[in-house]
């Protein structure tokens, strides 16, 4: 099965700047692209954890761009160079940029694009389509030009995510360290942040909406995904379901075939 790794979507050279690619060993026509983006609270994870993943699509006929993107960390608080929201969701943007500019290289389909973040990246990539003004951005800046790149996202899978980060310290108090690390320690920012209060100015670009949420997640509880799904449907976002069938602690369902299956299933209803 064809893989590439380690290719940069930023200029930086940087580990937090590069993507894996996994292809379909057979391909006809070109398949539609998965990118998927890694949780771990703004600060920790990366991309090498989703290798059975982007294997595993791959094999269901997908290609699958599993991405990195700069952390939260305290060395670069203490340094002076925080990293800070809307970062994350730039270099989530500047890799789709990426992707799409170079579907024809790597043979998949550029307008046929699927989001699918966990934890902290299902904040990120449910900002890019209700604020997709990071998208517009970065395709502007990948392409000397304004291509309409949020167009090109057919659909939107958030799984166990942060979407209320005001609810989430309600919650977890003890949280407030790495929210703290990842959007600064001024209150008044994380309402602002927070996908729940975001409504874009044209609902009806808004693609179709996934959310997941294992009821054996002891991370982030239920209501954060309950409450975006009523929030998408209340602004009028025309698809939207909410799975809680899926069985896993927090990060353990992220490694079962069901869920693999599930993003597949999700993909194929659309693709028809």
């Amino acid at each position: 099965m064809p893989e590439l790794h380690d290719l940069h979507y930023r200029n930086t050279g940087l580990p937090t700047h590069a993507l894996d690619l996994y292809l379909p060993p057979i391909a006809a026509l070109p398949p539609p692209l998965l990118v998927y983006v890694h949780g771990g609270a703004w600060r920790t994870g990366d991309k090498a954890e989703y290798q059975d993943l982007g294997r595993h699509l791959a094999n269901d006929g997908f290609a699958v761009a599993v991405i990195n993107h700069s952390l939260s960390l305290k060395t670069l608080e203490e340094a002076g160079n925080p990293i800070h929201h809307p970062t994350h969701v730039q270099d989530t943007a500047a890799a789709v940029a990426f992707l799409s500019q170079h579907a024809e290289q790597y043979n998949y389909r550029s307008d046929r694009i699927y989001l699918c973040g966990h934890s902290s990246a299902a904040h990120i990539v449910s900002l890019l389509a209700l604020a997709p003004e990071h998208l517009i951005h970065e395709a502007a800046a990948a392409t000397q030009g304004s291509p309409d790149l949020l167009s090109h996202i057919r659909g939107i899978i958030c799984v166990e995510g942060i979407y209320d980060i005001p609810r989430l310290l309600t919650t977890w108090p003890d949280y407030r360290d790495f929210i703290e690390q990842a959007f600064g320690s001024d209150p008044t920012c994380y309402e602002v942040s927070s996908p729940q209060y975001h409504r874009p100015p044209n609902v009806g670009s808004v693609p179709p909406f996934l959310i997941v949420h294992s009821l054996e997640d002891e991370l982030v509880d239920l209501p954060q995904s309950q409450e975006f799904f009523n929030h998408l449907v209340a602004i009028g976002v025309q698809s939207v379901d909410l799975d809680t069938s899926l069985q896993g602690t927090h990060f353990e369902m992220l490694h079962t075939q069901e869920f693999a299956e599930t993003v597949a299933k999700f993909m194929r209803n659309l693709e028809a």
